[in-house]
């Protein structure tokens, strides 16, 4: 049963019109949104047909139990011909990375369309890449559409977290509304049920609409499950374990894989295909819609959906190309908890590479939940990691928990000890306990004292910065001091930074030297590809120059900060730069800007480069 689109002109017209934008150099963002069955695939189906010079990159995010770090973007750099783990390794830092693959895609010849679907199920590094992506669009060839369910549960905070610091005239977002009743209507025709029936069954959603239409007539007043579920149980028995094998593959399944899970031979796919509900591209099998594939998942019975799951893990761990993130989900779903025990650490370290700190924190909290608590030094590593990934993403009394019980197991590993130590200091004063981070700092360098080591330098500039921040700036500035000296030394370009920009604020009332060592500071995180101290340079080179009534020069560096926060996912310190932000604005008399979100403008700051000049003249005029 063909059945044609309706209602989505309006949406294509728009779309075509970006698309002529983009082949001239304007590109774009599109946020194409609405319920599952909506009809956001088929709109994007719709609309490839019709952009035929166009080149297409497509990517897709899985309904993964935890998001596979860049997921999306494995499949976006194959279909650019970029080797993402070998750009990886080349430039060490996401930031370069996106930046290689962005250049890559507009080297080509002719427009590019970017496709990204089902943003809701996205890790943190993906919705980065969204941001950074849409933010440097404007001027290359290139239209990006992202798919998303816009429902409270899962797509609305996902759209949030990718649509901030995108200004708007960067993205358009593109609501699809339901199908009235006149479009149902008309699709009912010739099938002998009742288009009112229908409707309201239905509620005009495209896809139950269509399911309900193909079932026939003796399935007018099912369920659109039972409707799936109906079409199913009419296969050959063949036919049906395909499907079922098929829907534990959360977005596509391998063709081989699914056949061997099934048990059956080539000739059992024919019926499955011809049923409608899962199609064949290349060497995948796909369902053609999310909610047909959950209806056969969640009818299998628990044991068949765990033995699926547990014989595809094994046949995933013979391919060194699958990603831990995947083989974790399998794990899970198996309840297989030595799997699990050994997939997460793995999981949790990619996450944390790619700058997904969020799914990071998830894994790692796992991976400490079922370690084997007598493998004493490896369980307080862990503890480490799990914690240092809920510091990054300001889960600080998950972190605190996890340092403070990494101390308790560390044992005479004074390295590990100290390391943990220093970042429980950090983590106590940020939560306000500031005796106890000051106690902490100073155990942490009274247990590595001797040799120079980057634990010791790290150690020195973190308690440097405590007592900077406390006021203690006679106290700060010797430790400073020997923490910079230090690091230079043992090559440590991210502990320089460090220390300089606490230097800048310890040397806060000495003109002379302030403004040469924030600026030194943040060349030295760049130089260091060192995201954390970068937003932190760039908003202590904001309160020096506040102080010194710089205004907008402090409001762009506590743009910049923000910005960077945000596209590393290092927002353990950002309600302080915004705050501060707040402070500089008032100064500038800027009430209609300090009522913009602030990583909208630091969006607009990065997108377009208005230096600091122009946007204190823009706040004078709006006064």
């Amino acid at each position: 049963m063909d059945i044609p689109i309706l209602e989505r002109d309006g949406a294509l017209e728009q779309l075509g019109s970006l698309a002529n934008a983009a082949a001239d150099g304007a590109g774009h963002t599109v946020f194409v949104t609405g319920e599952a069955g909506a009809g956001k695939t088929t709109l994007l189906r719709a609309f490839e047909e019709r952009m035929t010079g166009a080149r297409s990159l497509r990517g897709a995010c899985e309904d993964l139990s935890i998001p596979e770090p860049l997921g999306p973007l494995r499949d976006l750099a194959l279909d650019a011909g970029v080797d993402l783990d070998a750009l990886w390794r080349n430039e060490g830092d996401r930031l370069s990375v996106f930046l290689k693959l962005l250049g890559s895609i507009e080297g080509a010849d002719g427009m590019a369309l970017l496709l990204i679907e089902d943003l809701h199920w996205a890790d943190e590094a993906t919705l980065d890449f969204v941001r950074f992506a849409a933010r440097r669009l404007r001027t290359r060839p290139i239209l990006m559409i992202v798919t998303a369910r816009d429902d409270e549960t899962e797509g609305r905070p996902q759209l949030r977290r990718a649509m901030d610091g995108v200004a708007a005239a960067d993205a358009t977002r593109i609501a699809l509304q339901p199908l009235s009743a006149e479009a149902v209507g008309r699709l009912a025709v010739g099938s002998g049920q009742a288009p009112d029936e229908v409707h309201r069954i239905t509620g005009g959603n495209p896809f139950y609409v269509t399911e309900l239409l193909r079932g026939g007539k003796d399935d007018a007043l099912r369920s659109v499950q039972d409707t799936v579920l109906n079409r199913l149980g009419r296969l050959p028995p063949e036919s049906r374990q395909v499907l079922e094998a098929v829907s534990i593959f959360p977005r596509r399944a391998e063709r081989d894989w699914a056949l061997d899970l099934a048990g059956v031979a080539d000739e059992a796919l024919d019926p499955a295909i011809e049923s409608g509900l899962i199609q064949e591209d290349d060497i995948f099998l796909t369902y053609r819609h999310e909610i047909a594939r959950l209806a056969v998942e969640t009818a299998l019975k628990p044991t068949r959906r765990r033995r699926l799951n547990a014989a595809l893990l094994g046949r995933m761990q013979t391919d060194a190309q699958v990603p831990n993130a995947r083989q974790m989900h399998h794990a899970r779903a198996a309840g297989d908890s030595a799997q699990i025990a050994r997939l997460a650490p793995l999981a949790g370290r990619e996450a944390m590479a790619a700058g997904a700190n969020r799914q990071a924190a998830d894994y790692l909290s796992i991976a400490v939940e079922l370690a084997d608590p007598q493998d004493e030094e490896t369980l307080a590593t862990l503890l480490f990691e799990a914690g240092e990934a809920c510091r990054l993403v300001s889960r600080l009394w998950d972190a605190m928990g996890h340092f403070e019980r990494a101390v308790d197991v560390a044992g005479t590993n004074t390295t590990l000890k100290g390391r943990i130590l220093q970042r429980l200091s950090r983590v106590k004063w940020t939560a306000g306990q500031k005796a106890q981070a000051r106690t902490l700092g100073d155990r942490a360098i009274a247990l590595q004292e001797g040799a120079d080591t980057d634990e010791l330098a790290m150690a020195l500039a973190s308690r440097a910065q405590i007592a900077m921040s406390d006021y203690e700036m006679e106290a700060s500035l010797p430790v400073a001091q020997r923490a910079l000296e230090m690091a230079q030394r043992l090559g440590r370009k991210d502990i320089v930074s460090h220390a300089l920009s606490t230097l800048s604020l310890a040397t806060l009332f000495d003109s002379a030297e302030q403004n040469a060592l924030y600026t030194e500071s943040i060349e030295a995180a760049k130089a260091a590809r060192s995201p954390i101290n970068l937003t932190r340079n760039l908003s202590n080179g904001g309160v020096v120059n506040w102080y010194g009534l710089k205004f907008g020069e402090a409001l762009d560096l506590f743009d910049r900060a923000i910005a960077t926060a945000y596209e590393t996912d290092t927002i353990e310190q950002v309600d302080f730069h915004q705050g501060f932000r707040v402070h500089v604005l008032d100064r500038l008399g800027c009430p209609r800007d300090r009522a913009r979100h602030p990583v909208q403008a630091a969006g607009t700051i990065l997108t377009s480069d208005h230096d600091a000049a122009d946007r204190v003249a823009d706040c004078h005029a709006a006064r």
